[in-house]
């Protein structure tokens, strides 16, 4: 189901962008934010895969995926602002508002997640 919500929401992305006229190379940038900020998200629900990754105390235990998710925005940064990366992959600077889409699906995708573990969870008892 994952697979399926992240790779929708990259091509829903993709396809949305070319439909308003979005020059190609902004268009690509904008489906690979969406597909890594999902991802991202993804990592702090698949931490926990049947407990609620919505408590305090359970996103904040692994350093480790904090640094990982720290290094993965400065990637993506290097990725969206450098020269030439624009080059080597088509893809073009983004202005701040264009992060804006990308993260809302990531959250949306988050809260998704979690309430299918949710119900899984009700299911169960």
């Amino acid at each position: 189901m994952v697979s399926f919500l992240i790779g929708g929401a990259t091509i829903a992305m993709f396809q949305v962008e070319l439909y308003l006229e979005m020059p190609l190379d902004v268009a690509r940038t904008m489906a690979v934010n969406t597909l890594v900020i999902a991802q991202g998200f993804y990592l702090l629900n698949s931490r926990f895969l049947e407990e609620s990754s919505l408590r305090p105390q359970r996103l904040f235990t692994n350093p480790v995926a904090w640094m990982a998710l720290a290094a993965l925005v400065l990637l993506q940064v290097a990725f969206v602002y450098l020269p030439p990366m624009h080059h080597w992959f088509g893809t073009a600077p983004l202005a701040l508002r264009h992060w804006l889409a990308p993260a809302g699906i990531g959250v949306l995708l988050f809260f998704l997640i979690e309430a299918e573990k949710a119900i899984l969870r009700g299911q169960r008892s």
